[in-house]
């Protein structure tokens, strides 16, 4: 009776079925974040990020959320899934802050991730909501993309951020019709994603 009247968001950790469909996607992705730091067994090395800390950030993200709570291990080469988180591996030089004692990828940082990873309109999104009040200034951005500029996706994500600078939003037209470009890094088959 419990499965047909809870969600399972991790081992030890359950909402109500009812609650949980009243959630907006990135409310529903919040509390799979607070389950996953909260829980006995929380990620020791692990840097919250990508979409798990643009909802923390109040980043706005458009599509959808992943299923997993999502963290990178800067400076590492690989990383794990399981059916509750993903980790990735990052760059030595991911900008990290401190948010109630977890780490969690900066508001620039979790950005520039956003931008190498998701869909343009999404990045732009993102990218528009943070230079106009979100608390992102265009030197941070750039100075990040710059220091991860052999990073997949950094083009895409530079591509990004000097359209909005121009005045585009999420509304325009695409800058281009989704096909690789040389600097997005490695092509990858439908449906990948590069991670940072």
């Amino acid at each position: 009776r419990l499965a047909s009247e809870a969600v399972a968001l991790r081992p030890g950790a359950f909402v109500r079925a009812d609650e949980w469909s009243a959630l907006r996607p990135e409310q529903q992705h919040l509390v799979r974040v607070v389950a996953a730091l909260t829980s006995n067994n929380p990620p020791t090395r692990a840097v919250l990020a990508r979409e798990s800390a643009a909802v923390v950030h109040g980043i706005p993200v458009v599509g959808p959320y992943p299923a997993q709570t999502q963290f990178c291990l800067p400076g590492s080469t690989s990383g794990r899934r399981s059916r509750v988180s993903r980790t990735t591996a990052a760059p030595a030089g991911v900008e990290v802050v401190r948010m109630n004692g977890h780490p969690i990828t900066s508001l620039a940082q979790t950005l520039v991730d956003l931008a190498c990873t998701r869909s343009l309109r999404s990045s732009l999104a993102s990218l528009s909501w943070a230079l106009r009040g979100g608390g992102a200034s265009e030197e941070s951005l750039f100075g990040l993309i710059e220091g991860q500029r052999h990073r997949p996706g950094i083009m895409r994500a530079l591509r990004a951020l000097a359209h909005v600078l121009d005045g585009g939003s999420a509304d325009d037209e695409p800058l281009h019709d989704g096909a690789p470009r040389r600097g997005d890094g490695p092509e990858r088959p439908s449906g990948e994603r590069a991670e940072p």
